[in-house]
C-alpha cells in the first residue's frame, strides 16, 4: 500500500514548503487534506523527471477548484558545478518571491487556503524563497525569517547570503530610479519598513496577474 504524502511543513497558515509531489494522488492529498489551491515549483527542467509531471499538472486542472500551478526554475546551489553562475539563486529569487506573493494574495490568503512551494527535497531552494518572502513582505528581520523556516521545516537551509544579496540588488535598482537616500549594504541584514514597501511595489510591477501555466 502506498504511503501518504507527508514530506512537507506548514510555515504559516497560508504557506507550505516541502518536497515535490510524485503524482496525482499527492496532489489530491494536498488539495483535500491541506487546502492547497496554488503550487509554485522551483525544479529545473531535468529535475521535472522526478515525479509524474503530466499527471500532476492534469490533476491541478481537473479538480473542482482548479489549483493554480507555475514552475519557476531555480538552480540548486548544492548541485552547482564550478563553472556555473554562483549568483543564480540570488538573481532569480526576486522573480520566485514575486510569484509566491501573487499566489498568496490573489489565490489563497483571503479564502483561508494555502500555497504549496517546493523544489526537489524542500530543503534549500524552497525554504530560501519562503524566507525571502517573509523578510520582504512581513515585519520579520532576515534572521527571524530564516530561523522560522528552519524551525518549521527541519532540517532545511535557507540561503541567507543569496537573500541578502538579492535584497541589495533590488534596493540598488530602486535607488537608481527613485533617488533613495539610504545606500543599501550587502552586509547589513535589517532594512527599513519603507524599503520593504518599495521592494513590494517593485516586485508587484515586475509580474502579471497569476494564472495557470501552460
Amino acid at each position: 500500500m502506498a504511503q501518504s504524502f507527508t514530506d512537507f511543513a506548514e510555515i504559516t497558515d497560508y504557506l507550505i514548503v516541502g518536497s515535490h509531489p510524485r503524482d496525482a494522488v499527492d496532489i489530491r492529498k494536498l488539495y483535500y487534506g491541506n487546502h492547497v489551491r496554488a503550487i509554485e515549483n522551483l525544479q529545473e527542467s531535468g529535475e521535472r523527471l522526478r515525479g509524474d509531471i503530466d499527471a500532476i499538472t492534469a490533476q491541478c486542472a481537473l479538480l473542482e477548484n482548479r489549483i493554480w500551478y507555475l514552475r519557476q526554475p531555480l538552480v540548486d546551489i548544492g548541485c552547482q558545478i564550478p563553472d556555473e553562475d554562483p549568483k543564480s539563486v540570488r538573481t532569480l529569487l526576486p522573480q520566485a518571491v514575486g510569484i509566491l506573493d501573487k499566489a498568496i494574495t490573489e489565490k489563497v490568503k483571503e479564502h483561508g487556503d494555502t500555497v504549496y512551494l517546493h523544489c526537489c527535497e524542500g530543503r534549500g531552494r524552497s525554504p530560501s524563497v519562503a524566507a525571502a518572502y517573509l523578510y520582504w513582505f512581513t515585519n520579520d528581520t532576515l534572521d527571524a525569517a530564516c530561523n522560522l523556516v528552519r524551525e518549521k521545516r527541519n532540517p532545511s537551509t535557507p540561503y541567507r547570503d543569496a537573500i541578502l544579496g538579492a535584497t541589495y540588488d533590488i534596493l540598488e535598482r530602486i535607488k537608481g530610479t527613485h533617488n533613495f537616500e539610504e545606500s543599501p549594504s550587502e552586509t547589513f541584514s535589517d532594512i527599513l519598513s519603507r524599503q520593504k514597501d518599495e521592494i513590494k511595489r517593485y516586485l508587484s510591477k515586475k509580474l502579471p496577474a497569476v494564472g495557470n501555466a501552460p
